[in-house]
């Protein structure tokens, strides 16, 4: 048991996609009398998980892609297991009308601790900890009516307006892009999120279910937008107003919502306490 005393915290290490980059709960809070690593999820073993603390999160990990890595952590047999604000991923046909019976059970029957960043669920509500970033503190002005910020594998079809993609790991230059617009227009889960915190109205471009499971919920494009024939048309030039008619009306619905990040760092807080609580 010479190794009970450490803390790793699996999640996706993915240096061209900044929402997983900062999505680690142990980039923000420290573990008394533990040594704390980060590892990727994809990467691991049972035998490098056993007899130690294990922090899986944050991310979208519930996802059948990660359901290899899942089956060995199951029979890692690790000191404490804890997941920290990971969330779902259904991305089937039928994603938009069933994510509510979402299968946790598949992936967390055998953790001791569970906070999911999906809202309305059975588990403990505990959102992306990526909102303790000190950089959400930076007072930003509005300078442009919208902004495009897009998941680098999802591009938006619109144009005209200041445009950024998610394949970055700068931090800052992503909230002082954000923090630009009056209206974010983002298919990027962590564009939607972040934007949110700092105040700012948002229309999301869903390609599937975690769009639809946030606390503070952002103005909804129709999900047909994201079929493979409908990017095709865009990249081959077609007028984005054909390709997504209506874009407008739907962000006057967005709202914004001035609790969000306090409300955010508070759920983390708690989860924090009864973290430390567990693995003594």
């Amino acid at each position: 048991m010479s190794h009970i005393n450490k803390v790793i915290n699996l999640h996706r290490i993915d240096d061209t996609n900044i929402g997983d980059y900062y999505s680690s709960p142990a980039r923000y809070f420290s573990f008394p009398d533990c040594i704390a690593s980060h590892r990727e999820i994809l990467n691991i073993e049972p035998e490098d998980l056993r007899d130690k603390h294990v922090i899986l999160g944050g991310g979208g990990l519930l996802d059948q892609w990660f359901m290899p890595a899942f089956r060995k952590i199951h029979k890692s047999r690790p000191a404490k297991l804890v997941a920290w604000g990971v969330g779902q991923q259904l991305d089937n046909d039928h994603w938009y009308s069933q994510h509510h019976q979402f299968d946790y059970k598949s992936y967390l029957s055998t953790f001791d601790l569970v906070g999911i960043r999906d809202y309305g669920y059975s588990h403990t509500w505990v959102p992306c900890a990526s909102c303790l970033n000190s950089a959400f503190d930076k007072a930003r002005d509005i300078k442009h009516e919208f902004v495009v910020f897009s998941h680098k594998n999802r591009p938006i079809p619109i144009r005209g307006f200041p445009y950024m993609t998610n394949e970055t790991n700068d931090l800052n230059d992503v909230l002082d892009f954000l923090g630009s617009g009056d209206t974010i227009l983002t298919s990027s889960y962590h564009g939607v999120y972040w934007a949110l915190l700092l105040n700012r109205k948002v229309l999301a471009f869903p390609f599937n279910s975690k769009f639809l499971t946030l606390k503070q919920a952002p103005a909804i494009y129709p999900a047909r937008w994201k079929s493979k024939s409908f990017l095709g048309r865009f990249r081959n030039g077609q007028h984005e107003l054909e390709m997504v008619k209506g874009w407008r009306i739907l962000a006057g619905a967005a709202r914004n919502y001035p609790e969000a990040l306090d409300e955010c760092r508070d759920a983390n807080q708690r989860f924090y306490s009864n973290v430390l609580n567990i693995i003594k």
